[in-house]
């Protein structure tokens, strides 16, 4: 995993996920938390294309939310130390694959879209 192959807002969103699983005390960060982060972006483009494909986003969110919240979770006060299980290895490498056949030297947001969760 390249981190120097992302985009901004790839690098953002990966940023973003791993607070997310933090937060919930998540020692994997899952494409899940990858995915809740896309939705959030603001300004992205995973987001709009969602919903031009007709998904209701807070719905997905909603679904996300519930999934996540059956993931093991970390005791104790201190920080969570966040890494990438298998799942999100995959996907990251789909998405850098994903983008490497498109003829695009960086991996954005919508590759990590086209990767299958």
């Amino acid at each position: 995993m390249q981190e120097e192959k992302l985009t901004t807002k790839s690098r953002e969103a990966i940023q973003h996920s791993i607070g997310v699983a933090a937060a919930r005390k998540h020692q994997l960060l899952e494409p899940e938390h990858l995915m809740v982060a896309l939705l959030e972006q603001g300004d992205g483009l995973v987001r709009p294309i969602l919903e031009k494909m007709g998904v209701v986003i807070e719905r997905m969110v909603g679904e996300l939310n519930q999934e996540l919240e059956l993931f093991p979770k970390v005791g104790g006060n201190g920080a969570t130390q966040v890494v990438f299980s298998r799942r999100m290895q995959g996907i990251w490498a789909d998405a850098d694959k994903f983008a490497s056949n498109m003829g695009d030297a960086f991996i954005s947001t919508e590759h990590f879209l086209l990767a299958p969760f």
